[in-house]
């Protein structure tokens, strides 16, 4: 019973820490669809079609993980047999998954940085082998997950096939913690390199402090990927099914989070376009509405005689309409990088 309590708490904690982030994520993602296709008149790169794929594979992630807290909560002590495979499949499904949901995204970014920075040669081949290098570990690690068991389904179903053979469980530990490794270095390497160029641009303090600010969420992946490195060493050993579970949601916690930090910052440089359109939307139609409003709300006087000489008050009227400022003309949206 206390196994069973324990997954259902790790299981809302879990929702609770995951979905906010996750939202959080795809709003910026539209953000950055619209600054970029609608407001930025630089032509789309090969790292929007990458972040855009990225956000596929996390929305994919992300619902898999839900369909895994649903599972784990259906099982039951009378049930066993039929509720703890499909509870493990998911389980296990979305922590193979995000081998490829974090990997993806850093490629993007890496494009992104050489889009931004232009970096020199060597160093534009050296993130792009670094990118490369992770998804092609990512790949093989998500295969990896499929084919250690015969029969594959022996790994979350014992009780339809007890004879199942597999690699030993350190196998896949080890592999997945270097990947893990592999991963949090470009998290870092992604971060401190923009802070490099950024600090010695021709620029004022403030902005340096804010663009920095920007293109270092990196260090935030970098701890969340060092505490999945963690976790993982939780599933050496023989646990049971409980504690299988219980680990598997647990590093899931951390892929997810740290997938969406990872997309969150490569969608952030494209966001600062988007607020400035919103703002320069809102001065242009305030202004012009409140013109309107003034020139409509305006009639003269109706004077029931004719007058024997000029009104003074409805030529002080008349005088403070005169001097209304001009409305701000309308400003045209220019692309920019993002960055300014």
């Amino acid at each position: 019973m206390e196994d069973r309590d324990a997954l259902l708490r790790i299981t809302r904690q879990a929702c609770a820490a995951t979905w906010p982030f996750t939202a959080v994520t795809t709003v910026l993602f539209g953000m950055k669809a619209v600054s970029r296709l609608r407001l930025q008149r630089n032509a789309l790169g090969w790292d929007d079609l990458v972040i855009a794929i990225s956000w596929i594979l996390d929305v994919i992630r992300m619902a898999t993980f839900q369909k895994a807290f649903d599972s784990t909560r259906e099982i039951t002590d009378a049930n066993l047999v039929d509720t703890i495979p499909t509870a493990a499949f998911w389980v296990i499904f979305v922590d193979s998954w995000a081998f490829l949901s974090i990997a993806l995204p850093k490629l993007g970014v890496g494009i992104l940085i050489i889009r931004i920075f232009r970096p020199q040669p060597w160093l534009r081949v050296s993130i792009l082998t670094l990118c490369v290098a992770l998804n092609i570990f990512a790949i093989v690690g998500f295969i990896i997950t499929f084919t250690q068991c015969d029969p594959v389904a022996g790994q979350w179903d014992p009780f339809q096939h007890p004879q199942t053979t597999c690699w030993h469980r350190s196998v896949q530990i080890i592999y997945s913690c270097t990947v893990g490794g592999l991963s949090a270095f470009t998290d870092i390497a992604f971060s401190i390199y923009p802070c490099i160029v950024v600090w010695n641009l021709q620029m004022s303090t403030r902005k340096k402090i804010s663009t920095m600010a920007l293109m270092s969420l990196g260090f935030a992946s970098f701890a969340f990927a060092v505490v999945k490195l963690v976790s993982n060493t939780a599933l050496l050993g023989e646990p049971d099914v409980n504690e299988l579970l219980y680990s598997g949601i647990d590093i899931g916690i951390w892929n997810s989070i740290e997938n969406d930090f990872v997309l969150s910052a490569a969608c952030l440089p494209s966001v600062p376009p988007f607020f400035r359109a919103c703002k320069d939307f809102v001065q242009t139609h305030t202004s012009t509405f409140s013109r309107k409003s003034y020139s409509t709300s305006f009639t003269p006087p109706k004077a029931l005689n004719e007058p024997k000489g000029p009104d003074d008050s409805w030529a002080r009227e008349l005088a403070r309409y005169d001097e209304l400022p001009e409305p701000p003309p309308s400003k045209n949206i220019k692309g920019n990088t993002g960055l300014e």
